[in-house]
């Protein structure tokens, strides 16, 4: 079962000027935690301490390979290319025989692959060609990434996921207001007005908020 996996999450930092990256790794062992997963996160580079909620495990103080050993993750999910000490991961990965995956996070595309496109064709040579042929699975957050990494000969699986988000607390409580607005325009129709509805129904405005709390996330989400 999955959620009796140890995953380990590994990324070069958490530090806020690393952009999306940094929020999405957390949000992603977040919610991992979140169903029961046990998911770890280990920074290579020391920073600041994990600023998403949700993530109950975190090191950035351990190396990698000592972390393996203690930790024995059945599986272990890079994210991040062209990084040396991310090279390393996935060599120690190989040594143990511990399955990885990665997220090359838009790595592979055309535009970032001509930015200083000879030192990355270089790289791809001596290190990272090896390391993405010995993955067990990719992971794109859209079709064109995914295209973009076949495009590199590439012939593992490749789950499509995009990235999640936090739907703020705002707009559930913006649509709960709605609905319940939507009911006292009912009402009236009816010849009802709210209040009097509440009071023979022997319920409440809370009551009602938190029964139409669960459907007005559902309608804001899609």
């Amino acid at each position: 079962s999955i959620f009796d996996m140890r995953v380990l999450h590994v990324t070069r930092s958490i530090n806020r000027s690393e952009g999306g990256p940094a929020r999405s790794v957390q949000g992603l062992v977040a919610a991992l935690n979140g169903v029961g997963v046990e998911a770890w996160l280990l920074a290579l580079n020391r920073g600041p301490r994990p600023w998403v909620d949700g993530i109950e495990h975190f090191s950035d103080s351990e190396p990698f390979e000592n972390v393996v050993i203690c930790l024995k993750p059945q599986i272990v999910h890079l994210h991040g290319l062209w990084d040396i000490p991310t090279h390393r991961c996935a060599v120690i990965c190989r040594r143990w025989g511990i399955p990885y995956v990665i997220s090359p996070r838009g790595m592979l595309d055309p535009w970032p692959l001509s930015v200083k496109k000879w030192k990355k064709r270089i790289g791809m040579f001596l290190y990272q060609k090896r390391d993405l042929k010995c993955a067990s699975a990719f992971h794109a957050t859209a079709e064109t990434e995914a295209q973009h990494i076949r495009a590199q000969g590439l012939k593992q699986p490749i789950i499509v996921s995009p990235n999640g988000v936090d739907i703020p607390a705002v707009m559930i409580d913006n649509r709960v207001n709605a609905m319940i607005q939507e009911m006292a325009m009912r009402l009236e129709q009816q010849g009802m007005n709210l209040e009097t509805y509440l009071q023979y129904a022997g319920t409440d405005l809370n009551k009602i908020r938190e029964d139409y709390r669960e459907t007005a996330e559902k309608n804001v989400k899609t």
